[in-house]
């Protein structure tokens, strides 16, 4: 957006095409990128893949679409995405043939693209959504939130919509209530669509006194003060609050949904994985909050697993992509 030109933030430089709109943008970006000739152009997210695939023909240069969601989902009767994004498969469909290769945020979404007929299979590559450790570590450390010692604190973090599972989460505790420790409190984090029906819920499952909604903030001294992570996600790309959690040396219990969650726990190394069931959700619950010797093991190897994801790593994953597409042009 704005008037066309270019400024620089330290490494980064911004280039502006004078658009408003991935639309309008095709073949101004198509005139840049005959100009600057960049080894690769990788683009996100995924209503902008489209125009910048077809900018790339244009122009003859390689341009990688970086799809970080699971588009069928978002673009589903559960989800509040835009209607007005419902034609971004069928373009993907149409342009991506023409892509250098593809990137996907993880297996799942990986095979989607494949399923939908949006790409080949080999012509797509995970690579993940980095973490950036430091600086979370950093934002939690910084503020002045002290440690509550006379509660056993859940946390949630995220927003308050169909597809983070809220409901399923809230019916999980109402079952746990009475075997978690006596002085337990969930608080939430965030804001969205559904606050209304999920703040109703709490009360009709008589959890007021138990569940505190924070709104929304910077989450990490909630997350970096709190016992145990919870996250309950019907689908996600690849969440990138769970590799927060890790980065925060965070005790996690997620469900097993569409998207990233196994791969970033690891099957269960790195978090307790449960069902996408309220039930199964209560076990795990109680399993973590009685278990200290189990909180303890999560928290030991929580950076190891966060440094999977690290900016150094997955730049270094770009990198390879990168070199594996000039490869074959060359």
């Amino acid at each position: 957006e704005g008037p066309a030109g270019s400024s620089s933030q330290g490494s980064t430089r911004i280039v502006r095409l004078g658009t408003v709109s991935a639309r309008a943008s095709v073949l101004a970006l198509a005139r840049y990128l005959r100009d600057a000739k960049p080894s690769v152009t990788i683009v996100w997210p995924s209503h902008i893949g489209p125009f910048a695939v077809a900018a790339g023909a244009l122009a003859r240069q390689r341009v990688v679409p970086w799809e970080v969601t699971l588009l069928s989902h978002d673009l589903g009767p559960e989800s509040d995405w835009p209607r007005s994004r419902r034609w971004v498969p069928i373009l993907q469909r149409a342009t991506y043939p023409f892509a250098a290769g593809v990137a996907a945020n993880s297996d799942d979404v990986a095979e989607e693209m494949v399923s939908g007929r949006r790409a080949r299979a080999s012509a797509v590559t995970v690579v993940p959504n980095p973490v950036d450790i430091e600086s979370v570590r950093a934002a939690a450390n910084g503020a002045s939130v002290a440690h509550d010692e006379d509660r056993f604190v859940f946390c949630a973090v995220g927003r308050l919509a169909r597809q983070k599972g809220y409901d399923v989460m809230l019916d999980a505790f109402a079952r746990a209530r009475e075997r978690l420790p006596v002085n337990w409190e969930l608080r939430i984090m965030g804001e969205g669509p559904k606050a209304i029906e999920i703040f109703a819920q709490a009360r009709d499952l008589g959890l007021e006194e138990r569940i505190s909604f924070l709104g929304h903030g910077n989450p990490y001294p909630l997350m970096a003060t709190s016992e145990v992570f919870v996250h309950t996600a019907r689908w996600e790309g690849s969440p990138v609050v769970l590799k927060e959690a890790l980065a925060l040396e965070l005790p996690i219990v997620a469900t097993v949904g569409l998207g990233g969650q196994r791969e970033i726990l690891d099957g269960g190394r790195y978090g307790l994985l449960v069902p996408d069931d309220p039930d199964a959700v209560a076990l795990g619950l109680v399993t973590m909050a009685s278990d200290s010797e189990l909180r303890s093991r999560f928290r030991s190897r929580a950076l190891e697993g966060a440094r999977r994801y690290s900016a150094r790593s997955v730049a270094e994953r770009m990198c390879a992509l990168a070199g594996e597409i000039q490869a074959r042009r060359s």
